[in-house]
């Protein structure tokens, strides 16, 4: 890590221009290197990436991927409507974008799911849950992990509720 936070500083003394594309893919590599031991700094580093972004007019790092990191980080951070408000920002784009990445959309609601479980808005979860799992339906099929994992999140999440009978029916697809 020290190696990129010296080669941060060394791009923010080049000129502008000469440095912009090492820049941004420092700042957002170091952001994911500090996930797991300052998950504060990973924040910090996303959003000075996604300010950097917002002054050119072109970056190698996609800007919904910083975005959605910055959701994730939020989410393990605990600050569950910043991560809710991030993740928004990434959906809404991506159920936009055509052609639109359906695996991505699929992990998005799936993330949002896990948001609204978090804030305990059941009925949130679920509803989002059932459109990650439906679209993981379509994508890969009903023998596929990505599906399986659906059915068991919806299931979890019917059981927070407090529905034991549609757990039970999730939990045996």
């Amino acid at each position: 890590m020290q190696y990129y936070e010296k080669a941060i500083l060394i791009y923010e003394s080049i000129p502008y221009y000469e440095s912009l594309e090492r820049y941004h893919l420092s700042l957002n590599d170091l952001s994911v290197l500090y996930k797991d031991v300052n998950i504060s700094k990973s924040i910090d580093l996303s959003h000075k990436l996604l300010k950097a972004q917002k002054s050119v007019s072109f970056s190698s790092i996609d800007s919904l991927k910083v975005n959605s990191n910055i959701s994730a980080f939020y989410l393990e951070n605990g600050e569950y409507e910043k991560a809710l408000y991030y993740n928004n920002i990434v959906l809404n784009a991506r159920e936009s974008q055509i052609p639109p990445d359906y695996d991505k959309i699929r992990i998005s609601n799936s993330r949002a799911a896990s948001i609204y479980r978090k804030l305990n808005n059941y009925e949130k979860a679920i509803f989002y849950s059932e459109k990650a799992r439906e679209l993981a339906f379509k994508l890969y099929g009903e023998e596929s992990v990505e599906y399986v994992r659906s059915l068991q999140n919806t299931s979890v999440y019917y059981l927070d509720k407090g529905d034991i009978v549609q757990a039970l029916e999730f939990g045996k697809k």
